[in-house]
């Protein structure tokens, strides 16, 4: 069952909404009627109705809907990645595709794109206190997994976009609650700022370091969209993980205000795409962006932003695009 949600942000989340395109209402965003406390779980019940799977492997090009009645069609011996959308997300965007294309090329893998819609539709604010409703469903299926194909939790990687990112690591929570241990890896990219890091949530409603075995970050618009703070094992800032990323306006496009807006914040996807069949993207560990930029940290250890990362070296990396 969801939670009451608190209103706050009002400026920020309104403008998150109508750059998606939602036509929003203060009921709906902040549950408040009135001066009355309104309750997301009275919107909705998240159920595993709601949450649908679908696998795509080298014998299934083309996407298979699974469940626990046909588990059999995961090859147990291959890793499995598993991609989880943001908020107002879909199975069928391009973002699923192009990733899943990557992997294809590198090898043999289960990839289970996540299509949790039915709740990411939803304003913001409701589908984010959801999330871990939502986390219920995915840990249940990961559990399966491990229970009937004897798939071993650290051969899951479970990739999560904005706010999917806070949905892999509350599932990664509640798998570490009922076997003591952790999955193999969770990517974030660009984790969702609002009701996460501001205001700050509570480590047990949102992505933390302790959610998986390797917790790799890439955070490409801290502090508007995204989260800036250090959230995983491994937190990677291209050009300092904020505003303005490469090709992308530091203000939005009066013609084009929806795309440009969020055009620094899907940089982190386009980064992690990227990165799936090259080590292109170096970065080396600091403090802090004003002392890489200013060359205090040269000579420290680097490490490989995206999927090639080395989970060793913990920490955070900073590197420049341009």
């Amino acid at each position: 069952m969801c939670l009451v949600v608190p209103a706050k942000l009002f400026v920020l989340l309104i403008v998150f909404e109508v750059c998606n395109g939602y036509n929003f209402n203060l009921e709906d965003i902040f549950g408040f009627v009135g001066g009355l406390k309104f309750n997301p779980a009275e919107y909705l019940k998240v159920n595993k109705r709601d949450i649908f799977f679908n696998l795509h492997t080298p014998n299934y090009p083309y996407p298979r809907e699974i469940d626990e009645d046909n588990l059999d069609l995961v090859e147990n011996d291959k890793p499995v990645k598993i991609l989880l959308h943001g908020w107002v997300g879909n199975e069928n965007v391009r973002t699923y595709q192009n990733i899943t294309r990557e992997y294809m090329k590198k090898g043999n893998y289960n990839i289970i794109h996540v299509d949790w819609r039915n709740v990411a539709v939803l304003p913001y604010a409701v589908a984010s206190v959801c999330s871990k409703d939502v986390a219920k469903v995915i840990s249940s299926f990961l559990l399966n997994l491990n229970e009937k194909k004897r798939i071993p939790m650290h051969q899951f990687h479970l990739i999560g976009i904005s706010l999917g990112a806070h949905v892999a690591g509350l599932a990664g929570k509640q798998i570490k609650e009922k076997l003591n241990t952790q999955i193999g890896r969770i990517t974030a990219l660009d984790p969702a700022g609002p009701l996460f890091e501001f205001p700050p949530a509570k480590e047990s409603e949102k992505l933390t370091k302790y959610d998986a075995k390797v917790v790799d970050v890439i955070h490409t618009d801290g502090g508007i969209v995204g989260a800036l703070k250090p959230l995983g094992t491994i937190d990677f800032y291209p050009d300092g993980g904020i505003r303005p990323q490469e090709g992308c306006p530091l203000i939005p496009v009066e013609k084009d205000v929806g795309d440009s807006f969020f055009c620094g914040h899907y940089k982190a996807v386009e980064y992690f795409i990227r990165s799936i069949n090259s080590k292109e993207f170096v970065g080396v560990q600091c403090k802090s962006w004003l002392k890489f930029k200013l060359g205090h940290c040269k000579g420290n250890k680097d490490n490989i932003m995206g999927e090639n990362l080395i989970p060793e070296r913990q920490g955070s990396f900073y590197l420049v695009m341009k």
